[in-house]
């Protein structure tokens, strides 16, 4: 019988792995919204286009002009080195 450290690390009592213990990375933020209609409409631009993309495309709206701009990240300016 297995001992409970060891089914705690996901291994059987004769070393081999049972599945369990952890698991591996999600996917998070690999789904974020890249393009919207300004009226609440989202595309990730994964899958098949939505039918208002497709149809604002028709109409002659370029991609880009739904691309949602990515938000500048807040970074601390760094001085500059000064070599001594």
């Amino acid at each position: 019988m297995a001992t409970l450290s060891h089914r705690k690390r996901g291994v059987k009592a004769d070393g081999a792995r049972t599945g369990g213990g952890r698991r591996g990375r999600t996917h998070q933020g690999r789904d974020r919204k890249k393009y919207a209609n300004g009226q609440g409409k989202v595309w990730s631009g994964r899958g098949p286009r939505p039918h208002w993309l497709r149809d604002a495309l028709a109409a002659g709206k370029s991609l880009e002009s739904f691309a949602i701009g990515s938000e500048p990240t807040a970074s601390p300016a760094r001085p500059s080195k000064t070599s001594r």
